[in-house]
């Protein structure tokens, strides 16, 4: 269904404003990306103290 819509929409609207459209759309999409990519760096650098954390009170404890 998306094709026809684009398709249609650059029939109607000619390429230049199409291109306009879809540079927003992927824009947008790159910058929910980003955000999430950083959230996930964050939670993988908390895991990552947290295993450290946890080896060196192991190895006190030995």
């Amino acid at each position: 269904a998306t094709y026809y819509n684009w398709k249609r929409q650059l029939a109607e609207q000619g390429e230049e404003h199409f291109g306009k459209r879809v540079r927003s759309q992927q824009i947008r999409q790159l910058q929910q990306l980003e955000k999430e990519n950083r959230q996930l760096k964050e939670l993988v650098a908390e895991k990552e103290l947290l295993i450290r954390a946890l080896k060196e009170a192991r190895e006190k404890k030995t």
